[in-house]
């Protein structure tokens, strides 16, 4: 509704075409008929148009529509304001020259309403005066005239105000909205309350939405990699940045030939059992996306052929000089330390720079203990889904037994949302046996169960000897790693022997002894020296007198 105490101001356009006089008085002009109409007085007019140039009077059609608004609304001030199109189809011309207009204009809303006439200027010039408007640049409302329209049941000319802040799905709404979308895809639906998660999430989103570069996603197993990876072909296929399909490969399922068949392609015959032809990944994930999960375990020269098809868009498949052309968007996962796996000579250097343009690390569940009750939920429901909308609750006190034992420090999860989406199942599947009730009972057992999985993967991964001393038949630890790279085989073997001699003497004297097969009663020279600068040499340092392993150090001597 407009305010009565407030002067009403328009802008618009000159109307090349529905502003001139030209075909009789009864002809419909656009600009003319706002002053045509009582309930709506225009206190002041703001002509836009452009200066006097050879192929058009602009200043005569000003003047006509001028004096013919003049005759209808004598009470309107009338102001023209030149602004020149050279291109009025030219989206960043006329935005600029609308956009500058408005900042050098001033405006007072709190004694005026503006109105931008928009029946006339081509459909750019209307665009940018919409867009303009719902940014508040200009700040006012749409008016639009529009002539005699047979459909309509009042048959006379007429007007209509728009306020695109009032439109039930403005620009700025439905980007907003697409983004609220894009972020439920990417969570599968779910609702985290872990600012960490969440903070990913969106970082994901911008780079799903707004690049076609490759996205690498890191995490331990059980982290989502896999299910992010489709989350994000389903963000881009919404924007329609792919239209082909989703292709996704475990690396650790292929090695050497295999690998090389799988993602490029083979001919008839190229092979035993090659019976057809049959076109690789790359080429059937044309025009859509490429995951490859677990990427670490490429072989180097596959990974060296995999760089080459990413950067230069093509391949060529064994004994076909034709090369293949294929466009891609592609996603990466791994829960290897790449930058690691580069320094061991394992990965390719500049593989690993042309895939992680976009790098994400998803968190593991250790990291989102504060998820674990929406999760809980949220695999309840998938599993009712899954088994014909069956119903399943907790009882009273089961729910909270479960969620203190599952963020207690002895919960390891190092399986994470797997484990914890396993064990929440198991459960469900326990209690339709049953009432469809998830009772203590079935809490205690499942929490057993894990219990004594834990046990047994801790006393799996635990050291043999506390003291940090591998047995003796452990050879290749007992040499740092940072050593192995650059030993012979020869070398190597003979370091083990040396340092297996040494970890049999109770001192370094007594290693000294040992090393060079000198009776223990000898005292002609001081063996203990002797050896230390001996195996100094070797690249292993002896400080103490006992054996230990150290993080980062190796193989050292420690004080008992």
């Amino acid at each position: 509704m407009m305010n009565k105490h407030k002067k009403i101001i328009v802008f618009g356009f000159l109307g090349f075409d529905r502003d001139t006089g030209r075909g009789g008085v009864d002809r419909w002009r656009s600009s003319i008929s706002m002053f045509e109409h009582p309930e709506f007085p225009i206190d002041v007019f703001h002509v836009i148009c452009p200066s006097v140039s050879p192929e058009f009077d602009a200043s005569r059609l000003v003047n006509e529509v001028l004096y013919d608004i003049a005759w209808l609304s004598p009470t309107t001030d009338l102001k023209s304001h030149i602004v020149d199109f050279k291109t009025p189809w030219d989206f960043k011309e006329v935005y600029g020259k609308i956009f500058n207009f408005c900042e050098n204009f001033t405006f007072e809303p709190e004694t005026e309403d503006y109105f931008f006439h928009i029946s006339v200027g081509t459909h750019v010039q209307q665009i940018c005066v919409y867009l303009l408007t719902e940014s508040r640049r200009f700040p006012g409302k749409i008016l639009q005239t529009y002539d005699f329209d047979p459909y309509r049941k009042n048959k006379r000319p007429g007007y209509v105000i728009l306020d695109p802040h009032e439109v039930p799905v403005s620009i700025r709404e439905r980007k907003k909205r697409e983004e609220q979308n894009s972020i439920v895809i990417l969570k599968s639906g779910f609702t985290s309350v872990n600012d960490t998660y969440n903070g990913i999430i969106e970082d994901i989103r911008q780079a799903a939405e707004n690049s076609r570069e490759t996205i690498l996603l890191l995490g331990e197993t059980g982290t989502g990699k896999s299910v992010e990876a489709r989350r994000i072909y389903e963000v881009k296929k919404n924007e329609y940045h792919v239209r082909g399909k989703f292709i996704e490969i475990n690396c650790a399922t292929i090695s050497g030939s295999l690998a090389v068949a799988t993602l490029f392609g083979y001919k008839k015959g190229d092979y035993s059992g090659a019976v057809h032809d049959q076109a690789g990944l790359l080429q059937q994930a044309d025009g859509g996306m490429l995951f490859l999960d677990e990427i670490g375990e490429l072989s180097l020269e596959v990974q060296a052929m995999l760089l080459q098809a990413i950067e230069t868009r093509c391949f060529k498949i064994f004994g076909i000089h034709e090369e293949i052309k294929v466009d891609f968007q592609m996603v990466c996962g791994t829960n290897r330390n790449l930058d690691r796996e580069v320094s061991l000579r394992h990965f390719r250097e500049d593989l690993l720079a042309r895939i992680k343009f976009w790098s994400f690390t998803l968190p593991p569940l250790r990291k989102r203990l504060d998820d674990i009750p929406a999760l809980v939920d949220f695999f309840i429901d998938e599993w009712s889904l899954e088994n014909n909308n069956l119903n399943i609750t907790f009882e009273n006190n089961a729910l909270k037994s479960w969620l203190e034992f599952a963020a207690t420090p002895e919960a390891l999860w190092a399986g994470n949302l797997r484990e914890l989406n396993h064990s929440v199942k198991k459960m469900c599947y326990y209690a339709h046996s049953g009432d469809d009730v998830i009772t203590a009972d079935i809490v205690q057992k499942e929490i057993h169960e894990l219990r004594r999985s834990w046990r047994t993967r801790a006393g799996r991964n635990k050291p043999p000897n506390p003291g940090g001393v591998p047995p003796l038949h452990e050879t290749e630890t007992l040499i740092p790693k940072t050593l192995l790279l650059h030993l012979h085989a020869a070398d190597r073997l003979a370091l083990e022997k040396i340092i297996k001699i040494c970890r049999r003497g109770g001192s370094l004297r007594d290693a000294g002894y040992r090393l060079f097969a000198v009776p223990s009663d000898t005292k002609e020279k001081n063996y203990s020296d002797l050896a230390r600068k001996f195996l100094d040499s070797c690249c292993v340092k002896f400080p103490g007198s006992r054996f230990a392993l150290e993080p980062g150090k190796g193989l050292v001597w420690k004080t008992p």
